[in-house]
């Protein structure tokens, strides 16, 4: 009976983590397809030397930020899964406000 609740646990990780990186990649995608330096070889109308132009004070991508925040969050909560969870969220969470507060 333990070995099905184990099998059960290690799917529901496994779909949701499949869902999430499809999500994540979908929506990095659209954020990024009409920017100027995201490369035709991936599907934009770009070129990747463009992304250097005006270093190191390019223009904000939109959504960009909130994306990252959440690719973030994401990433500290599978932190939680470890045996220092505690104190991996903790610096996560200060990691993510610091972040923020420097981009705003």
């Amino acid at each position: 009976m333990r070995s099905c609740i184990n099998s059960v646990n290690r799917f529901a990780t496994v779909v949701y983590k499949f869902m999430y990186f499809i999500f994540a990649t979908t929506a990095g995608y659209i954020i990024l397809i009409n920017e100027e330096f995201f490369p035709s070889a991936l599907g934009g109308s770009g070129d990747a030397r463009k992304s250097f132009e005006g270093f190191p004070f390019q223009p904000h991508t939109p959504y960009l930020r909130e994306y990252v925040a959440h690719d973030q969050r994401a990433h500290a909560l599978g932190l939680a899964e470890t045996k220092v969870a505690p104190f991996c969220l903790s610096l996560m969470s200060i990691a993510c406000l610091v972040h923020q507060v420097l981009l705003d």
